[in-house]
């Protein structure tokens, strides 16, 4: 079966505020507020459901979810440990370990997430 990337659009929104920098220095008055979104981003209740309910409704096959950010990972596992097998791919575990969530989620039905260690 040849991969299939699915793109969810939802109504997260966040403003995003870029560096301020000084004109007469060319230094950063104020920073940007990146961590601010992508933390609203992973901690995102309605957006973290859809994307578990999207994983949920694909049946029969083994899905891939990427996200550099352990929390997100673990709030997404929460969503979807009663309604499928989840693997965990974080960068932190053994070759054998690894190999063998491979080894699993080859065989479908799976929802296998990672890679990044990153908070």
């Amino acid at each position: 079966m040849t991969p299939k990337v699915i793109t969810v659009p939802t109504k997260f929104n966040y403003p995003f505020y870029p560096n301020e920098i000084d004109d007469d220095t060319g230094r950063v008055k104020q920073r940007n507020n990146f961590h601010d979104v992508v933390k609203a981003l992973v901690t995102n209740a309605p957006r973290n459901s859809l994307i578990a309910k999207t994983a949920q409704s694909l049946e029969g096959r083994t899905i891939l979810i990427l996200s550099k950010r352990l929390e997100h990972l673990d709030l997404l596992r929460q969503e979807l440990q009663d309604k499928r097998e989840v693997l965990l791919l974080t960068g932190a575990e053994s070759l054998e370990e690894r190999m063998n969530v491979y080894a699993r989620a080859s065989c479908g039905n799976s929802a296998a997430r990672g890679p990044g260690r990153s908070r």
